[in-house]
């Protein structure tokens, strides 16, 4: 369910012309929800993950 909601999200974004976005995440459980959602982990800081939204 909480993919579904991040996916919504990413839809809006792309109806706003936002193209990428990143969230801090300082938990190993939050870190792990992201990836989930396709979100790829920063190797200069572990604690931010980001991702870039297809058309």
């Amino acid at each position: 369910m909480g993919c579904a909601l991040v996916a919504a999200l990413h839809a809006h974004m792309r109806e706003q012309g936002i193209r990428s976005v990143w969230v801090a995440a300082d938990s190993e459980e939050a870190q792990a929800f992201y990836r989930a959602c396709g979100y790829d982990t920063d190797e200069l800081q572990g604690v931010i993950l980001s991702r870039t939204l297809d058309s």
